[in-house]
């Protein structure tokens, strides 16, 4: 695991040089710069050192090709045999280009794991940019007219000018969910994307290598008709394969454990494939009707792992205010992510590598809204354009459900502030949705799936990818820890399909997981009805970090080109004076406003 950045143009050593400076805490390790003078062209890495602790290892070199690589693969061996190529190490990125000699840039669809990569070709003085499947690991670039930059942290762009219609795209999802970031004219690859780059001439072609493994390849619930338990037999095999490849490390490793059947689950198959002993570690919080800290406890107990629980306060977050801050790449608004950076501080301490239940209730069905889904099917479809001017003027989950249209389910997402900022606001967010939706059937071709698993896919593409994946990245890598998910694997997409049916059937939500659970966990957790992580934000909020908020009063200017200031004004002074209860929405705007304040001067 580490940080990879390159250039093309006539400062390429020193850019490189100073981008893997900013980004010394992603592999503090080894730094290794490669440079091709007659190309213009330097391309380096940051290593965290997980497997094979050997110096010396990167970037890779083989016929002509470099390669410089952020992640884990865990099909090493397979690839192996179908390359014939013998490994002179233990790395797992020795492989891949003697995989991509081979095959090209189909190779990718045979990588099992989580990557963001670079591979150079001196030959044809081209850069081929590559993300996993599910988009655990971030990747950036930017082409002009004279130059080409890449690398893993948008950090490395800052003087970039700033993006109206990104911190509007904020505003409305709490996260970038497409293509675009918060600098102009600076782009992310995407999950399961190959951007090649001819830098001779600047031209850039982008291709999804991804969308035939996680969609057209799924098993579809007919296979399983009448035979749950053959379903159920097979998962429980799946995971302990999935989990056994994961848990390889040469260095320690621990669960991020909240109590529920994912990591519970997750934490009891850690401990049936590895000989170290398990540590967890948990958060905790200071108001009784958030903290469900005893579910975690009961899973430790249960399964015996080295427990370090931390209690997190409204001035927690005070404390690390301005690191959380400083190290979001871009406006960021899952509250979540104060505790993720508390809990990686602290498992710092004990692990170099943390295993966290990510995509767990995306391909198991495990959120209300796909349940929501369910009127939906069968139902003739409202006008597009009828059911957009419904929602712009008055958006409700009730109303999304009838209207016959999927997407329009996430008019009322989290960290929207639909209901507070007006009409004009509300259409600019269906736009928006609109239009990732659009980018999602085009590339994977969902038209004709049920609703329940459209929304798990618009989940996994956008929620997951973009958000949780991009959270645990930044706040683990921003203390040296490597984060791996195990339930984002490709093996286990053919299982959606069937989630999606049995929620159809009347089962409860992540029916499959919960029945492996089973065989491994005491009933009093497989049965515990999922509760979403939740933070006493609206305690905190008008208590400890008041100051912070009023601060907003006085929003920055880009801030205000995208929400008015007597808008932003309305919705915080109604919060303060509890008016209204929507805690998300003042923390949108908080967030927003720090960050530009930080960032934009």
């Amino acid at each position: 695991m580490c940080a990879i950045a390159g250039c093309y143009g006539n400062q390429h050593r020193k850019w490189t040089k100073d981008a893997l400076a900013l980004m010394r805490h992603r592999g503090p390790d080894e730094t290794t710069i490669q440079t091709f003078p007659d190309k213009k062209f330097s391309v380096g890495t940051n290593r965290l050192a997980i497997r094979d602790l050997h110096r010396g290892l990167y970037p890779f070199s083989y016929k002509g090709l470099s390669l410089i690589y952020n992640g884990e693969l865990y099909n090493v061996q397979e690839i192996v045999k179908s390359t014939g190529y013998r490994p002179k190490t233990h790395c797992d990125g020795e492989i891949i280009l003697p995989a991509f000699f081979q095959y090209g840039a189909s190779c990718l669809d045979q990588f099992v794991g989580m990557f963001a990569m670079a591979i150079y070709d001196s030959a044809s003085n081209t850069l081929v940019l590559a993300r996993d499947k599910f988009g655990e690991k971030p990747l950036y670039y930017s082409v002009t007219e004279d130059e080409v930059f890449f690398g893993s942290e948008l950090k490395i762009f800052a003087g970039r000018s700033f993006s109206p219609e990104a911190i509007r795209t904020y505003l409305s999802f709490g996260y970038q969910p497409l293509r675009t970031t918060i600098y102009k004219n600076v782009y992310k690859v995407l999950p399961g994307e190959v951007v090649t780059i001819e830098l001779s001439n600047r031209s850039v072609d982008r291709q999804l290598y991804g969308k035939k493994a996680l969609v057209n390849n799924r098993r579809t619930p007919d296979d399983y008709v009448g035979r749950s338990d053959d379903a159920i037999r097979s998962l429980d095999k799946t995971l302990n394969t999935i989990v056994k490849e994961k848990v390889v490390s040469d260095a320690p490793l621990g669960v991020f454990l909240s109590g529920g059947v994912d990591s519970a689950l997750l934490t009891a198959l850690v401990k049936r494939h590895t000989r170290q002993p398990v540590q967890t570690f948990s958060v905790a919080f200071d108001h009784p009707r958030y903290d469900e800290s005893f579910s975690s406890q009961v899973v430790a107990r249960c399964l015996q792992t080295q427990h370090t629980e931390i209690v997190m306060t409204g001035g927690s977050i005070r404390g690390v205010w301005d690191e959380v801050v400083k190290n979001l790449d871009e406006p960021f608004a899952d509250p979540a992510i104060f505790p993720t950076n508390l809990l990686s501080r602290e498992a710092k301490k004990h692990v170099k590598v943390i295993l966290s239940g990510e995509g767990a209730d995306e391909l198991f069905g495990g959120y209300p809204h796909y349940r929501n889904a369910l009127h939906q099917e069968g139902r003739v479809r409202v006008p597009r354009w009828l059911a957009e001017i419904a929602m712009s003027i008055r958006p409700s989950t009730r109303l999304a459900s009838l209207i016959g249209w999927p997407d329009m389910l996430y008019t009322s997402a989290r960290y929207n502030i639909d209901l507070h900022a007006g009409v004009r606001f509300r259409r600019q967010h269906l736009r928006l949705l609109r239009q990732a939706w659009s980018e999602l059937e085009n590339n994977h071709q969902l038209s004709s799936a049920p609703p329940p698993l459209r929304l798990m896919q618009y989940d996994l593409r956008y929620y997951v990818a973009e958000q949780l994946c991009m959270k645990i990245d930044k706040m683990t890598m921003l203390h040296s820890i490597e984060s791996r998910a195990p339930y984002l694997d490709e093996r286990l997409m053919q299982f959606m399909g069937l989630s999606s049916d049995l929620l159809r059937s009347g089962y409860q939500n992540k029916y499959l997981l919960r029945s492996v659970a089973q065989n491994y966990l005491p009933a009093e957790i497989t049965n515990r009805e999922k509760h979403g992580f939740s933070l006493p934000l609206e305690h905190w909020l008008r208590g400890e970090l008041r100051d912070i908020v009023e601060q907003a009063f006085v929003p920055h200017e880009y801030l205000q080109e995208a929400l008015s200031k007597e808008t932003t004004s309305t919705i915080i002074n109604g919060f303060l004076s509890q008016q209204h209860n929507d805690a998300l929405a003042v923390w949108n705007i908080v967030i927003a406003d720090a960050w530009l304040k930080m960032h934009a001067g």
